[in-house]
Formats: C-alpha cells, structure tokens, sequence
C-alpha cells in the first residue's frame, strides 16, 4: 500500500472516530530543486466563540510519512 492511501485510510478512521481531520496538499516551487514540491497540510476544524467556523492547523510538512505518522499518532490516542 502506498503511502497516500495509508493515510486515507488513516483519515477515514479518524472521521470514524469522530475527528473530522482534512489533508490539504498544494504544489509551491523550491528554488534550491528548481522543481515543484508537495507540500501537505494536515487541519481540524473547530467553532471560535463567536460562532464561526475556522480550521486548526495540526501539522505541516513536505513528507508524506510524517503525515502518516502522525496521524497514526492521533488515531492511538494522541492529542494535537
């Protein structure tokens, strides 16, 4: 199983869980590489005082499998 799918999977069973987690990906352009790179986003919603509805940023990264693992993390219990 690819990475991408493991961490699909991991996201369904957050949701499952009751922890709606998103998993953003955007390309941005690395001079140092001169090529594109991937840069994921790992968020939770949640509802400020006022009501309104804003996304938590949990983790931030360029490697897949530390969103891999991390959300592994969350799904054995950890907290962000």
């Amino acid at each position: 199983m690819n990475l991408l799918a493991l961490a699909r999977k991991l996201q369904r069973a957050l949701i499952a869980q009751g922890r709606p987690i998103k998993i953003n990906q955007s390309q941005i352009w690395f001079d140092e590489t001169g090529r594109m790179v991937t840069k994921y986003t790992v968020s939770e919603p949640f509802t400020t005082e006022d009501g309104k509805k804003k996304d938590q940023k949990l983790i931030e990264s360029f490697h897949l499998d530390e969103v891999v693992k991390f959300l592994a993390s969350l799904l054995d219990g950890g907290e962000s």
